[in-house]
């Protein structure tokens, strides 16, 4: 009897692995958005691009960033001054939302980048309630003083607006880019840098990896894509508003999305975008506490799952035994990383003395 209930409790963990759930909650999801239609797919492409752009710094890099959404806002709000006050072409004005992105992560890398764990995820927490203070005030002497407004309509306008499914189309476009971008990185010598950095930060310079130089250029390319989604959105909202574009849920559902599909994955995000968009389509006609309810949830289920499905790094320096996770008979299969040469003679080298 003992046995057999056994064997029955045995078949029931199978049967709610987490495996399973998965695939249980990416049915739900996509019959969720098949019956909610079109009006859901920009959103889905939005949240996609915005997923892959967190997971380039904190899923590969291991620097969980709760300030992303900043580079969101400044990439709508560059696009819209630029495109209503100094005439640029929407193409213009998002190469210069990328451009002003760079910059932004230059300035604010460099010096929060020496920072690891929750000091970095608070300090660019701040960096992003700073700058939505300083748009707030912009926004407030802006002639009228109800901040900026594009014009979509009549003889000023710079171009055509686009249809409901012409947003749709560039923000698959950019979630394509930001897909692809990742698996590319992924795959090469540099993602394998990133990923030792994530596991031993410590062993990756003592290796020769530029640790900082690494971390400021996927910083600054996560931001350019974010930064992208961003100048689209803006020019679709045609009225920018800084509580909007620099909504700190923003900063959090992206955290949530590469948590729950799975952190340092190319396809992980979209799952956990498809997961998100489809719960917030559930909500969508209650109130923003609703909405900050189903994503502080998705998001706590994704740390349970990331902490069952990655162990933490083993050591802080390569000069304490046992701190080298290359001696994880894992590591490879979680991180991805060739290991470089100078690592393993280091090691031989110890084993020699």
């Amino acid at each position: 009897m003992t046995r057999r209930l056994g064997r029955i409790y045995s078949k029931g963990q199978n049967l709610w692995s987490s495996r399973t759930l998965s695939v249980l909650a990416l049915l739900l999801s996509m019959m969720i958005l098949t019956i909610k239609g079109r009006s859901s797919l920009s959103e889905l492409f939005l949240l996609v691009s915005l997923s892959q752009s967190w997971n380039l710094i904190g899923g590969l890099t291991g620097y969980s960033s709760l300030g992303q959404v900043a580079f969101f806002g400044l990439g709508a709000y560059f696009a819209g001054i630029s495109i209503e006050y100094w005439h640029f072409s929407f193409p213009l004005a998002l190469g210069g939302s990328a451009l002003v992105a760079i910059v932004f992560a230059v300035l604010v890398g460099v010096p929060l980048l020496r920072l690891r764990g929750p000091y970095f995820a608070i300090a660019t927490l701040v960096a992003s309630l700073g700058t939505f203070e300083a748009f707030s005030w912009i926004s407030s002497v802006m002639p009228g003083g109800d901040g900026v407004t594009i014009t979509t309509a009549g003889t000023t306008a710079i171009m055509r607006y686009p249809t409901q499914g012409g947003f749709a189309l560039m923000y698959l476009t950019l979630a394509t880019v930001a897909t692809v971008s990742v698996a590319l990185l992924v795959r090469s010598r540099h993602g394998g840098g990133l990923r030792l950095i994530k596991e031993n930060e410590a062993l990756a310079a003592f290796s020769g990896i530029n640790t900082r130089r690494y971390k400021v250029v996927v910083f600054a390319f996560s931001g350019v894509i974010a930064a992208l989604a961003g100048g689209v959105y803006g020019f679709q909202q045609v009225t920018l508003d800084p509580n909007t574009l620099f909504n700190p849920r923003l900063s959090i559902a992206m955290v949530a999305m590469v948590l729950i599909g799975g952190s340092g994955t190319v396809f992980g995000p979209i799952f956990g975008a498809l997961v998100v968009t489809a719960a917030l389509e559930l909500v969508a006609n209650h109130s923003g506490s609703a909405q900050d309810v189903v994503v502080a949830a998705i998001t706590v289920l994704g740390v349970l799952r990331q902490a069952e499905t990655f162990p933490p790094p083993s050591g802080p320096a390569p000069g304490v035994l046992g701190a080298d996770p290359t001696s994880d008979p894992q590591f490879v299969e979680r991180s991805f990383v060739v290991v470089p040469r100078l690592v393993e003679r280091i090691r031989a080298g110890s084993k020699d003395g």
